[in-house]
């Protein structure tokens, strides 16, 4: 049976060996990763002043870039369609949701360095609610029944 410091310094020693093999894929990946940061950055700047919140992350088997864009006069913005394009070229491979009632899109996209690295972009963009382009439109609409219940004892 190992004693306590014996099993709390082979954790440490784990996650350093955990730590270092980051590092190394990082590293290894860093063509990768620094040619999205130039087209992330440089995408960014061009749209920075529609509000803009930026993160950037580095975790243990992924690096994430991640834009909050607070207020796009549409979806179809050229700055915005030229910073997905360059992203696109770049192997960057989006899928998105929609939440109407914000008028918000978010754009989640991956690609994976060579060495299996997952460099991940999420861009939330919100359109200005005063937008001449973009509105909310209603599709569908539905009822629904909803019980109300109260206890009652004989």
């Amino acid at each position: 049976m190992k004693s306590p410091h014996t099993e709390i310094a082979d954790k440490i020693l784990k996650t350093i060996a955990t730590q270092r093999e980051t590092v190394r894929k990082i590293v290894s990946a860093k063509d990768k990763i620094n040619a999205i940061a130039t087209v992330f950055n440089a995408g960014i700047r061009r749209i920075e002043e529609m509000g803009c919140g930026v993160y950037r992350w580095t975790g243990e088997s992924s690096v994430l870039f991640a834009a909050s864009l607070s207020s796009v006069p549409s979806f179809k913005d050229p700055a915005l369609a030229d910073l997905f394009e360059s992203l696109m070229a770049e192997g960057v491979e989006f899928t998105s949701n929609e939440y109407p009632a914000n008028l918000n899109r978010d754009f989640s996209g991956v690609v994976r360095a060579e060495n299996g690295l997952e460099i991940r972009v999420c861009i939330c963009v919100y359109v200005k609610n005063d937008s001449d382009v973009c509105r909310r439109v209603v599709k569908s609409s539905k009822t629904v029944e909803q019980f109300e219940y109260e206890i009652v004892c004989d």
